[in-house]
C-alpha cells in the first residue's frame, strides 16, 4: 500500500482522481484527502471508497509517501516543501512548482526527466489546456519539427470549479425563461456567449492562463517553439477543445500527419465516416441519408432542395446541411470520460498543419496526468 494524499482537490475533481486511483490498481486503503476550511468534512464517495476531507494545515503530511497537489495552487505553496522534506513524492498540478522552478514533466512528451531528479522528488505536470495541447504536439515536433504554435482555446466552467458551473446554469435557466441577469450577481455571461479572457493591464497583452500555456509548452518543448494562445471562454459545462495550427521545420501532407498522430500516445482520430465516442471507440453514423427523402422531406421552397443539382460555391445545395448534422469531429460531450486526447479534421497547408482537439480536462487533463505520472515516479525514485 502507497499511503497517498490529495491536496487542493474540489470534490469533482478528488472523486476523478481516485476513480483513476482504483482503475489503475492502487491501493487506496491509506488515502487522505485534504482541502480548505469551505470543504473540510464533506464527505468523497468513489471507486468503493469513503473519504472524509481532512483540512489542510501545516503538520497535517506526516506519514504520507504521495502528494498529489491540484488547485489554485495556495495549499501547494503552504504544504509543498513540508511534504517534500518529509520524504514524500510530490506531483503538483497547481501553478506553484511550475513557477517555482520544479521540472514540467508529461508522459507523453518527457517522461525521462523523471528519472533524473535525484533526491529532489518534486514533479510539476502542465495545467488541463497543456496537456491536451502538449500530447498533440509531441509526435509532430518529433518527427518534424515545430516551430510555432498558434492556438484557440475554447474553455470551459469546469477547468474553473464549482463555482463557474452553478453561475452557468443559473445563467442558462433564467435566460431560457426569458429573464435578465443582474449585474450585481453576475458580473459575467457565461450563458449564451463567447468571450475571451481578460488580458491583464500590464501591457503584454494575453491573460495568465495564455501564459501558463505559453510556458508549459516551452518548459516541455523548449523555448524554440512560439506558441501564440488565446483562450475563450464558451458556454460549456466540462470539457476543452482546442483549434490547433503549427509550423513545422519539414514539409509534412495531410495523410503523413494524420499517420504521425494517430502514432502517438494516448491520441485517438477518428476513421473516416465514423465519429468518437467516449471510449476512443469510432462508431458509424446512426443510419444512411436518404438525399431523395430528405428533399421529399424539405419541400419544393427549402434552400437547401437538391432538386435540380444547383450548386452553390462548387457544393451540391444541401451536402452542408449533411455536415451540420453529422460533424465527425468530436466536442466536448462526444469525449467526455475518455482517458485519450481525441484528434480530427487534420490538414496540412504551406509550411504547417491545423486539426482539432477536444479532451475531457478533468480525466485525461488533471487525474491520468497525475497518475500516469506518479506510476513512473514510483518505479523510477524508490
Amino acid at each position: 500500500m502507497t499511503r497517498i494524499a490529495i491536496v487542493g482537490a474540489s470534490s469533482e475533481v478528488a472523486t476523478d482522481l481516485i476513480d483513476v486511483l482504483a482503475d489503475r490498481g492502487f491501493d487506496l486503503a491509506g488515502l487522505r484527502v485534504l482541502g480548505d476550511a469551505s470543504l473540510a468534512g464533506e464527505g468523497i464517495e468513489a471507486a468503493g471508497y469513503d473519504v472524509r476531507v481532512e483540512q489542510a494545515e501545516r503538520g497535517s503530511l506526516g506519514g504520507v509517501e504521495v502528494a498529489l497537489f491540484v488547485g489554485d495552487g495556495t495549499l501547494a505553496r503552504l504544504l509543498v516543501h513540508e511534504a517534500h522534506e518529509a520524504g514524500a513524492i510530490v506531483i503538483d498540478a497547481t501553478p506553484f512548482s511550475r513557477t517555482a522552478g520544479a521540472p514540467v514533466v508529461l508522459p507523453e512528451v518527457n517522461a525521462e526527466r523523471i528519472g533524473q531528479l535525484g533526491e529532489k522528488r518534486i514533479l510539476a505536470v502542465p495545467g488541463p489546456h497543456g496537456v491536451g495541447l502538449a500530447a498533440a504536439l509531441a509526435p509532430l515536433h518529433e518527427a518534424a519539427g515545430i516551430r510555432r504554435v498558434v492556438t484557440t482555446v475554447f474553455d470551459s466552467a469546469a477547468v474553473h470549479g464549482r463555482e463557474a458551473m452553478d453561475a452557468l446554469s443559473q445563467q442558462s435557466v433564467r435566460l431560457m425563461q426569458g429573464r435578465g441577469l443582474a449585474e450585481d450577481e453576475f458580473p459575467e455571461q457565461l450563458a449564451f456567449n463567447v468571450r475571451p479572457q481578460c488580458a491583464p493591464a500590464d501591457g503584454e497583452g494575453s491573460s495568465l492562463d495564455e501564459r501558463r500555456l505559453v510556458g508549459e509548452i516551452a518548459s516541455l518543448f523548449g523555448d524554440s517553439i512560439e506558441v501564440v494562445a488565446t483562450v475563450v471562454r464558451v458556454p460549456v459545462f466540462a470539457g476543452v477543445a482546442q483549434a490547433v495550427w503549427v509550423e513545422l521545420e519539414r514539409l509534412v501532407d495531410t495523410e503523413e500527419a494524420e499517420r504521425l498522430l494517430r502514432e502517438g500516445r494516448g491520441i485517438l482520430l477518428p476513421e473516416a465516416g465514423k465519429a468518437v465516442d467516449a471510449t476512443g471507440r469510432g462508431k458509424s453514423f446512426a443510419g444512411e441519408i436518404d438525399d431523395d427523402a430528405y428533399a421529399d422531406e424539405a419541400g419544393e421552397d427549402d434552400a437547401y432542395a437538391d432538386e435540380a443539382g444547383e450548386e452553390e460555391d462548387g457544393e451540391p445545395i444541401g451536402e452542408r446541411t449533411h455536415d451540420l448534422l453529422h460533424d465527425e469531429a468530436p466536442g466536448p460531450v462526444e469525449v467526455g470520460g475518455s482517458e485519450a486526447v481525441h484528434v480530427a479534421r487534420v490538414r496540412a497547408d504551406r509550411g504547417g498543419v491545423a486539426f482539432w482537439v477536444a479532451f475531457d480536462e478533468l480525466r485525461k487533463g488533471i487525474s491520468l496526468s497525475l497518475v500516469a505520472t506518479l506510476e513512473i515516479a514510483l518505479r523510477e525514485l524508490r
